[in-house]
């Protein structure tokens, strides 16, 4: 006959599992943890090296003495087969949808991983689109632009999107038709400012009915490459710019090309000499500038 185990070596044998319990879980969970580390370590590098690889096969001219800001959703790199989804990062099985590459240059280049709701600029988008700002609305369709700093819709809205680069809301695009002649005044505002993308060529460019473009309240002071900007707007009367900072701008090939012979731009005195300089290099031929102090 067998010979069953008494209560206390039961509780012996108890003892003895819960210490080595004790002595193994650590390192267990430290080898867990230092195995997540390191993923997160080989996936942030394959995120910075495919960013890399996308700022040089997109921008060729990206250095400014003051530096700059630009941010890249992973989205995009998906979408232009830079990266391949999903992407497990940070304990997440796919972060494409939430994370952005954040760049900033100052005297050097440096890349972090970030939410994209910390990079709330207005999209940027390939120039030559038929609908402006990756919505659905036609350029065609566009009569106003007029950019504001605040989401305050208002009761004749037509439609809304969302324009930021962190989809998250945060810069919306709204439309109207005041004048009932099916032709938009379009607004784009934020509570928290709308700002231009550091490579904002083509922004408001292929817009055949637009007359007026107001972007006093965009935050231009990030733009470096502004070429064709409002390019091919054979109809555009008038640009607002009051109080934008121009300064950083590096690159504006053929900023106004195609677009009337004569144009109002409403400018502050301190970009009189950039508007001037670049109106003389454009195709258009007699520009009317004024200056608002």
């Amino acid at each position: 006959m067998n010979k069953g185990y008494t209560l206390i070596e039961l509780l012996g044998v108890i003892i003895i599992l819960i210490l080595l319990t004790a002595l193994v879980l650590p390192n267990v969970i430290n080898s867990i943890k230092s195995a997540n580390n390191k993923n997160d370590e080989l996936a942030a590098e394959m995120i910075i090296s495919a960013t890399k690889i996308y700022m040089s096969d997109n921008f060729s001219d990206m250095r400014v003495d003051s530096g700059f800001t630009y941010c890249i959703p992973l989205t995009t790199l998906v979408e232009n087969d830079y990266l391949q989804s999903p992407i497990k990062y940070n304990n997440i099985n796919d972060v494409t949808g939430i994370k952005a590459v954040k760049i900033n240059y100052i005297d050097s280049y440096s890349y972090s991983i970030v939410d994209k709701n910390q990079c709330s600029y207005i999209v940027y988008q390939e120039p030559n689109s038929t609908t402006f700002l990756k919505t659905t609305l036609l350029k065609s369709d566009i009569e106003e632009i007029t950019v504001v700093d605040d989401l305050d819709l208002p009761s004749n809205t037509l439609n809304t999107f969302d324009v930021s680069d962190s989809g998250n809301g945060s810069i919306l695009l709204w439309y109207t038709d005041a004048d009932s002649n099916d032709l938009y005044e379009v607004y784009i505002g934020s509570n928290n400012g709308v700002v231009a993308n550091s490579y904002s060529m083509g922004l408001f460019s292929d817009l055949p009915n637009v007359t007026s473009i107001d972007i006093s309240e965009l935050d231009t002071s990030k733009i470096i490459d502004s070429s064709s900007m409002f390019a091919n707007t054979p109809k555009l009367d008038e640009i607002i710019m009051i109080d934008c900072d121009l300064s950083n701008i590096a690159k504006s090939d053929n900023m106004f090309k195609n677009t009337k012979n004569t144009i109002t731009i409403r400018i502050s005195s301190t970009n009189n000499t950039f508007i001037t300089d670049n109106l003389t290099q454009s195709e258009v031929t007699n520009p009317n500038v004024i200056q608002s102090n």
